[in-house]
């Protein structure tokens, strides 16, 4: 008998997780039925073992040369099966494609005979999950309505928790508006018909299986929940115990993807941003003031420890003149730097600016972009109109970037500095909101 289902997980540097998907996967699907799927999305690391030689039958892995997003996956795996089909049709039959996140934990036996079971039952049926909800809010999420059969259980690779935390329980079929991303299954040749993400202009996004979810509707087609036991890290419902996407390799692929996608529609894209700190981030300020790179730079020599950073902190939020943030990477959040905003004058709209940028990431540009926030911040958000600084006259490269992006020496604080014997001068430095370059 031909396969006519395939459960495709798609990895995209995540292979510790993938692999106990895959076990689980492998364990409780039916072989005269289903053929598992494991595909490489254009992984920057392919997995450190060989899964075809683990699981010699009922299985197939399937590389991309690049990343197509967690999407793009829907259409492009679909020529895949057509060969397969077409090759080897004693073996395969394909009807059904499911679609599963590599962190989704499928632990029902036989669960692929219930899913073949609805769309025999149902010849309008195109679109199946385990996650879903019957309504879709205004802001196109899952609104009241969220429901799974999450159990909860405890992984080698990650924490989950049951159904009852995150909306009820299904325990075996309902009509739905919406299925979430983490398990999509289609009746292939009704997917054929919905619009792919790359053709259609759709960003690489989560937001997708909305997209998708309204597109069936609209086609008056159905949507079905199966209360299938399963379970999933993403989406709030637990936590990765290894690096999940990581720094995570499968963040920074993720990434690269949006990027393109940008790009390609001439969206402005940015790879930071700045976030007000934590107490976590204060022994990495505090290794950042002290680093011997950094401090011949400041206004005063204190050096600083965690005790001392905890106490500042403290101080400086109830401080209403102050703004002290964090310049990060998105995604990763990995700290590159560190803002601070005093002397905030909001009646006269005026505000002194400073930044250190971490020593591992100097030389890449990096401030210009830090102070691009910085600017958008005093200027879009506080709606202040002078911006100034002051540094030391001889901080070549700072005031060479300072020039670069717009400020203007105002004038000097005369020999207000002393360091390794000579007194210098301060610079002082501003940019009004009409002469903003950047």
């Amino acid at each position: 008998m031909a396969k006519r289902l395939a459960a495709v997980i798609s990895c995209c540097d995540s292979w510790q997780v993938a692999g106990e998907s895959l076990k689980y996967l492998m364990e409780n699907s039916t072989p005269e039925l289903t053929e598992v799927i494991l595909l490489n999305n254009g992984s920057f690391e392919g997995p450190e073992e060989d899964f075809t030689v683990k699981y010699p039958k009922n299985f197939a892995f399937v590389e991309f040369a690049e990343n197509v997003g967690a999407n793009g996956v829907f259409h492009k795996m679909l020529p895949v099966l057509d060969t397969m089909n077409t090759k080897w049709p004693e073996k395969y039959n394909f009807e059904v494609v499911a679609y599963l996140h590599n962190d989704l934990m499928v632990r029902e036996a036989e669960w692929d005979q219930r899913i073949l079971a609805a769309f025999d039952k149902d010849p309008k049926l195109a679109l199946v999950g385990f996650l879903g909800s019957n309504e879709i809010d205004g802001a196109g999420g899952r609104g009241l309505g969220t429901a799974s059969s999450y159990m909860g259980f405890e992984y080698e690779t990650i924490s989950a928790s049951k159904a009852e935390i995150h909306g009820r329980r299904v325990i075996g079929t309902e009509a739905a508006a919406v299925v979430d991303h983490c398990s999509m299954i289609f009746r292939i040749a009704m997917l054929k018909q919905l619009p792919p993400s790359e053709e259609s202009g759709y960003a690489p996004h989560h937001f997708y299986d909305r997209i998708l979810s309204c597109e069936v509707l609209h086609r008056f087609w159905h949507i079905a929940m199966l209360g299938i036991q399963c379970d999933h890290a993403g989406g709030g419902t637990g936590l990765c115990k290894v690096p999940h996407e990581g720094p995570e390799l499968g963040v920074l692929n993720r990434d690269e993807s949006y990027r393109k996608w940008l790009t390609k529609v001439g969206i402005p894209f940015t790879d930071q941003y700045l976030r007000p700190i934590e107490e976590g981030d204060l022994q990495w300020l505090a290794a950042l003031r002290n680093d011997s790179t950094t401090w011949p730079f400041l206004g005063t020599l204190n050096f600083t420890n965690l005790p001392k950073q905890k106490a500042w902190l403290e101080k400086s939020s109830l401080d209403a003149k102050q703004i002290n943030l964090m310049f990060c990477t998105k995604f990763t959040d990995k700290l590159l730097g560190f803002v601070r905003m005093d002397e905030l004058d909001t009646i006269n709209g005026s505000v002194r600016v400073g930044g250190d940028i971490h020593p591992d990431y100097r030389g890449q540009g990096l401030a210009k972009e830090m102070y691009k926030l910085i600017f958008q911040i005093a200027f879009d958000y506080l709606r202040l109109h002078r911006v100034w600084l002051l540094v030391a006259a001889f901080n070549d490269k700072a005031i060479t970037l300072y020039n670069k992006i717009g400020m203007r020496e105002e004038g000097r604080y005369r020999e207000a500095l002393f360091r390794e014997g000579p007194y210098h001068d301060y610079v002082v430095m501003s940019l009004l909101q009409n002469d903003r370059k950047v």
